[in-house]
């Protein structure tokens, strides 16, 4: 592959998801997520604002983008899949996975 390139990241996207992750401080620990979760929960997240979404809820009630916390446990998935394995508890999880 060539290089990454990081410059088509949008910046007003990646700030949404920023202010989705700054929330949670309120809650949790900085960074707790690290520390691993069970994918279905992050997917059960996912799927609960995305429906949000889809039914014109473009807010959480906290202010925040429905579709910013999508893309926020979206990209703790694509992380979990290199860096916490193990926590993928999906009912059909594949039986080989590729080694990234």
């Amino acid at each position: 592959m060539e290089d990454i390139r990081y410059d088509l990241v949008p910046p007003k996207g990646l700030e949404e998801v920023c202010k989705v992750l700054t929330s949670k401080l309120e809650k949790y620990n900085k960074n707790e997520w690290k520390f691993g979760l069970k994918w279905s929960d992050v997917l059960s997240s996912l799927k609960k604002h995305l429906s949000e979404f889809e039914q014109g809820h473009d807010f959480t009630e906290s202010g925040l983008l429905n579709i910013a916390h999508v893309a926020m446990n979206s990209l703790i998935l694509a992380d979990f899949y290199s860096s916490y394995p193990y926590g993928d508890d999906r009912s059909m999880c594949p039986i080989k996975k590729p080694i990234i």
